[in-house]
């Protein structure tokens, strides 16, 4: 089920505020957010910043186990799945969509191994898991389990 923009999401509002690492409220990341992700849709938002950071970033071991900073992933376009993480939930928080950070563990097809992805807020259906390191977004399959 959608949901448009155009109306404003109240619940859970503290997880559209800027933190250390997903900084939302950066000129650069905010110009991107309205400019590239320019949906009404929050289905096709979702999926656009989900497919976007996917492409966006390349996959590199060398940052793990550090976080970096949205700005820094930006400029960098690497990372692991953390980077991606902050990445999507800076350009989703920039557009006013609710989302909060979910760590655990993921089956590669061959081991189990630790990661992170994000939740986005709908306001009819809840926290909907999204994981832009595998491009994944509104139906991720059963290879995560939560950790928290």
């Amino acid at each position: 089920q959608d949901f448009g923009l155009g109306k404003a999401i109240t619940q859970q509002g503290e997880y559209v505020l800027p933190s250390e690492n997903v900084e939302s409220n950066h000129e650069k990341i905010r110009t991107i957010a309205v400019n590239i992700f320019d949906s009404n849709s929050w289905l096709e938002t979702v999926r656009q910043v989900t497919e976007w950071t996917h492409g966006y970033v390349t996959y590199d071991t060398a940052y793990y186990p550090d976080t970096f900073s949205t700005r820094h992933t930006l400029e960098s376009k690497r990372g692991v799945c953390d980077e991606f993480a902050v990445l999507s939930a800076a350009m989703l928080r920039a557009k006013e969509i609710p989302v909060r950070f979910a760590v655990g563990v993921v089956y590669s097809g061959e081991s189990w191994g630790n990661h992170s992805w994000i939740q986005v807020f709908h306001p009819q259906k809840g926290w909907v898991p999204v994981d832009p390191t595998y491009g994944e977004a509104t139906l991720i399959d059963g290879t995560r389990l939560n950790s928290w």
